[in-house]
């Protein structure tokens, strides 16, 4: 009874364990577009925050004139995600710290060596991203100062256009027949 438990207790750590990793690349199973969702942040500091890689693009910050806004989509037609492409990265930039303004990647550790962002895989062909804003020595473990979904869309299956020349075939076909049709009605009459 014993050993059962055991067993029971290390295959649910596993499976807790499995789901969520400290920072690494995110796989997508399909060929799609980059969609980032801002989900939340607890942070006071006005971060900057966007996509690191394939390419560098600043969507927002948590605060100021235009803050974000939570459920904010930003799908980025030239942002593309696919199988083989798995350097997909999300970043945060805090602001004037006394640490200079750091950038904490979701693929990368920080530049102090501590763990910035915590990936959870969500099964659905996307990930959430919540990051921890403050430096090591200062830091509150609690990676809910951004919060960010980044999901593959499935590029649309491409569908074939009618062929151009079948509608004027159709016709010449449909007015022989009826010449035929006509003709042979005639003959028998």
């Amino acid at each position: 009874m014993k050993k059962t438990w055991i067993i029971l207790a290390v295959l649910v750590i596993f499976a807790l364990v499995s789901t969520v990793s400290a920072y690494g690349p995110m796989h997508f199973t399909n060929t799609g577009h980059l969609i980032v969702t801002y989900l939340s942040k607890s942070a006071d500091w006005n971060s900057e925050f966007g996509i690191y890689s394939p390419t560098l693009l600043s969507l927002g910050h948590i605060n100021g004139a235009s803050p974000a806004i939570p459920g904010t989509i930003f799908n980025e037609p030239n942002e593309h995600c696919s199988p083989t492409n798995d350097n997909v990265a999300v970043y945060i930039t805090v602001p004037d710290t006394e640490h200079g303004s750091p950038t904490y990647r979701s693929d990368v550790v920080g530049p102090e060596g501590f763990n910035h962002a915590q990936i959870t895989n969500n099964h659905d062909n996307s990930y959430t991203v919540s990051f921890e804003d403050s430096w090591a020595y200062s830091i509150d473990h609690d990676f809910n100062d951004v919060v960010l979904k980044v999901a593959c869309t499935q590029d649309p299956i491409a569908t074939p256009e009618f062929p151009s020349i079948a509608l004027p075939a159709a016709l010449i076909v449909g007015l022989i027949g009826a010449v035929l049709f006509i003709k042979s009605s005639k003959e028998n009459e």
